[in-house]
């Protein structure tokens, strides 16, 4: 069973997720009849981001590769992670610029995220970035997006 845990630093998401004390875990998914092993991943980025209308800003999102042990005789060692998102309404667009991103074995990397209106209604969103690495749980982590109009009326 897994167990993911949530925790708020001021601005920050932390999602944290672990399968018992291993820090591979397998998900069941079977690569040439051998277990998956997963990294034990964690994710950190902004909560809420505002961006105004027509316009676009930047934000970084931080992947975490923590304390890893091998399962059955193999080695642990990088996580390969690529990134999607769900969520999204019409006019807003979300990019990330390094994807697929590799995570050092107890290490961390970062790539920057772009959210971009072109046509995005004013109101506050709450889309999903999924982080993925191949045959393991993605984490999923939601993000509230504010499109506001900056412009004086």
């Amino acid at each position: 069973m897994k167990i993911w845990q949530i925790a708020s630093i001021g601005s920050l998401a932390i999602i944290l997720g672990c399968g018992g004390m291993g820090a591979y875990v397998p998900d069941g998914v079977q690569n040439n009849g051998n277990p998956v092993q997963c990294a034990a991943l964690s994710v950190v980025t902004s909560s809420t981001v505002s961006v105004a209308l027509d316009s676009d800003t930047e934000e970084n999102l931080t992947v975490i590769n923590g304390n890893l042990q091998a399962l059955q005789s193999r080695a642990p060692g990088d996580a390969d992670v690529t990134f999607a998102v769900t969520g999204l309404p019409a006019g807003l667009s979300v990019n990330f610029v390094t994807s697929p991103l590799t995570v050092g074995l107890d290490s961390s990397a970062s790539t920057t995220v772009r959210y971009v209106t072109d046509g995005a209604q004013e109101g506050t969103y709450n889309i999903q970035i999924i982080t993925s690495q191949a045959g393991c749980t993605p984490i999923t982590t939601t993000v509230q997006v504010i499109v506001f109009n900056n412009q004086n009326t």
